[in-house]
C-alpha cells in the first residue's frame, strides 16, 4: 500500500502515520456515535470503518489498483488527484426508507447533527476578535484540514499598501 518511488523510510513513516491516525479517527467517530446527535448514516459509516476493510474494498472495486508487487501505485489518478490527496466519501442506502440524499457529505441532517454534536462538546469560550463578543473558541486552527498541502487557511487575511500581511 505504498506509492511508487517511496524509500523504506518513507514506507515505515507511512505505516506509522496510518497506525497513529486511525485510533484518533475512530475515537472521534465513536464519540459522535455515542452522543444524542448520531444519525443512521454516521452509524453505518462508523460500523463499516471499524471493519478496517476500506482500502481492501477500494482495491476490490478497482478504485485503487496495486502494482505487480501488491503495493498501491500512484500511476492511476483518482478524479485527477494523486492517491494521497484523494478523499473517501460514503453513500449510505437505507432499506425501506425514502432518502432525499444518500451522499453522507451532502446530507443536511448529518450536517446539522454534526453541528449540534460539536457545539455540545465545545466548552471553551473566549473573546472573538472579529465580533468583540465572548464566543465558543475553536479547538484548533483550521490548517491542513484536507491534507498536508492545505497550509494557507486563515479566517481573515489582508494586505496593506506596503504588502504587509495580516492574518488571524
Amino acid at each position: 500500500m505504498f506509492l511508487d518511488g517511496e524509500t523504506e523510510d518513507d514506507k515505515a513513516r507511512t505505516i506509522r502515520d496510518i497506525k497513529n491516525s486511525f485510533p484518533s479517527y475512530i475515537n472521534g467517530l465513536s464519540a459522535w456515535c455515542s452522543s444524542d446527535f448520531v444519525t443512521t448514516k454516521v452509524m453505518a459509516v462508523y460500523k463499516y470503518v471499524l471493519r478496517k476493510s476500506v482500502i481492501a474494498d477500494l482495491q476490490k472495486s478497482g478504485v485503487l489498483l496495486p502494482d505487480e508487487d501488491g503495493f498501491l501505485s500512484d500511476r492511476k489518478k483518482i478524479q485527477g488527484a494523486r492517491i494521497e490527496k484523494a478523499f473517501v466519501r460514503f453513500r449510505v442506502y437505507e432499506r425501506n426508507v425514502h432518502q432525499e440524499e444518500t451522499a453522507v457529505w451532502l446530507d443536511k441532517e448529518t450536517q446539522q447533527a454534526f453541528i449540534k454534536y460539536y457545539l455540545s462538546t465545545a466548552q471553551n469560550k473566549d473573546l472573538c476578535y472579529f465580533t468583540g463578543n465572548i464566543e465558543l473558541s475553536a479547538k484548533t486552527n483550521p490548517v491542513k484540514i484536507r491534507g498536508e498541502w492545505d497550509t494557507k487557511a486563515s479566517l481573515i487575511s489582508s494586505n496593506d499598501d506596503q504588502r504587509q500581511k495580516y492574518r488571524l
